[in-house]
């Protein structure tokens, strides 16, 4: 288990303490009223008092990184809060502070007292942090502008970081709600997350192809979350009858899907993030562009693709990791297929888990499911 993979969606409305290995104090409430993403967030009410706290511990990191989402009401005057990170539920530093003056809001990375940048009251924006066990040291930077400069501060950690706390000190003025933390893959040069792509394509059992292989470009997974920045679901074959057309996503003869790619290869066409769901009838988290961004899928999180129509193509299928990028994350990808029409989070027909290599589809609905690890 991460500490800095969370998106509240399963828990129960009320104390955010003794849910999901949070511990703290009682301040903390899930509630689904004010949300950056999914069913749930985390409020801090302004009246909570001062020095209130709540964190999680889970699996240690060396090297990390992760983005948390957070909105604040005004720009009341008071101390604000705290992100803080630990070893063993032992805190060794306070790395970035939310303060506001009564006219501005400020954002700031505890090593030199850099300002990262200024936050816009009750809109969700975010922070990332990164941290590094070659010097002990830490970086921050607020939606997505530029890094400050890494810098040590508190005590230095032993074997990795595993806590992630809040704190809050506020008597009057300002809600505070904080939502999806999302890990994030460590890169001290980079500034940017990078993506995973998954790719679902098929021929005609009458086509003369057989290249198609599973790949992926990424090795550099996580064990707590996934991030897709495309998938595509293509196909080559001559064979279609007219009728096929009545789907939207079928062409006569090459053609093909791509989910969250907005140009993809030319025997495919663009279909956005927006198409899939959670698995329960809303939508998953997409970083970025709503539509081409990157999926993110924490650990036991899922996300179904449209069901497409097929028509009476038969057709041999592999499923391609990383094919319009590179990316982290542990995940599993599933199918399913029917002769009978099924919609997007039905129970059935039941899924069957892809485990490499070519497979051959015979009926006429298909859909595609990826899992978080």
């Amino acid at each position: 288990m991460a500490p800095f993979t969370d998106n509240f969606d399963s828990y129960n409305n009320g104390d955010l303490n003794g849910q999901g290995s949070w511990t703290g104090d009682a301040d903390f409430d899930v509630q689904g009223t004010t949300v950056k993403a999914g069913a749930k967030a985390v409020l801090i009410a302004s009246t909570a008092g001062t020095d209130e706290r709540i964190q999680k511990q889970g699996t240690s990191r060396a090297d990390g990184g992760f983005r948390i989402w957070f909105r604040k009401e005004g720009y009341a005057n008071e101390s604000g809060q705290a992100i803080r990170l630990g070893e063993g539920g032992t805190i060794k530093a306070e790395v970035v502070i939310i303060t506001s003056n009564g006219s501005v809001g400020t954002v700031r990375f505890e090593s030199g007292a850099q300002v990262i940048g200024n936050y816009t009251p009750d809109t969700y924006q975010y922070i990332d942090i990164e941290w590094r066990d070659s010097d002990k040291s830490y970086r921050a930077r607020f939606n997505d502008g530029t890094w400050a400069t890494w810098g040590t501060i508190g005590t230095a950690w032993t074997t990795g970081l595993d806590t992630i706390e809040i704190q809050s000190n506020q008597t009057s003025g300002n809600d505070f709600f904080f939502d999806e933390i999302e890990e994030l893959p460590f890169s001290s040069s980079s500034s940017s997350t990078s993506s995973s792509s998954s790719s679902f394509s098929s021929s005609s059992s009458s086509s003369s192809s057989s290249s198609f292989s599973s790949s992926s470009s990424s090795s550099s997974f996580s064990s707590s979350s996934s991030s897709f920045s495309s998938s595509s679901f293509s196909s080559s074959s001559s064979s279609f009858s007219s009728s096929s057309s009545s789907s939207p996503s079928v062409y006569s003869s090459n053609w093909g899907i791509a989910w969250g790619e907005e140009n993809p290869d030319a025997d495919e066409t663009a279909e956005s993030w927006a198409t899939w769901s959670d698995g329960a009838g809303g939508s998953p988290t997409i970083i970025g562009d709503a539509d081409w961004g990157k999926l993110q899928l924490g650990n036991g999180y899922v996300a179904h693709s449209p069901v497409h129509y097929f028509g009476d193509l038969s057709s041999a299928t592999t499923i391609t990791k990383d094919k319009y990028g590179s990316g982290f994350g542990s995940f599993n990808v599933y199918y399913r297929e029917s002769d009978t029409p099924f919609s997007q989070d039905d129970v059935s027909p039941a899924w069957t888990e892809y485990s490499g290599g070519m497979i051959y589809l015979t009926k006429t609905y298909r859909q595609i499911k990826l899992e978080g690890e």
